[in-house]
């Protein structure tokens, strides 16, 4: 597997005024984790797959099922109205089965030059890669990458005491 750079949150940040300062004694959030300082209910979209993935055995339900599953264990919390951001899924296939699988977040940002609402991507993470059971790849890509978002807000919402 070939992991893709996670992107820097820190323009996104600089730019969105979403991030106030970090809490006393919370270890220390990361560049691509300040953007989700204060996001608490996050909406689940898995983009529906194409027909190379479901000729390699993935199937959009289980994608959705095992993204969710990761998401609640953490703190935070999964919504089908009114959340703070949304967590995308997209897994594109080759036919070959070369799946490269990516995670965004999306929430509602201020442009700090001119006040202007907008959605913009304040985090992604993304990894390609190849093996002899692709549903079994992309599943534990997804676990890597849920993991990894879980970490990253983790760090930025450390838990009251």
């Amino acid at each position: 597997m070939i992991r893709t750079a996670r992107a820097s949150a820190l323009v996104t940040a600089a730019i969105s005024g979403i991030c106030v300062g970090a809490a006393v004694n919370a270890p220390a959030a990361t560049d691509a984790a300040l953007a989700l300082r204060g996001l608490q209910r996050f909406e689940i979209i898995v983009e529906d797959v194409t027909q190379n993935a479901t000729q390699c055995g993935i199937a959009r339900e289980k994608l959705d099922t095992s993204l969710r599953s990761i998401v609640a264990q953490s703190r935070i919390t999964i919504v089908d109205a009114v959340p703070d951001a949304t967590a995308y899924l997209n897994v594109s296939v080759l036919s070959d089965c070369t799946t490269r699988v990516t995670l965004e977040i999306f929430a509602g940002v201020t442009v700090e030059k001119t006040g202007q609402r907008t959605v913009a991507t304040i985090w992604n993470d993304g990894i390609l890669g190849r093996g002899a059971d692709p549903a079994a790849q992309v599943d534990a890509m997804i676990g890597e990458l849920a993991k990894g978002l879980v970490n990253d807000w983790s760090s930025a919402n450390p838990a009251p005491n």
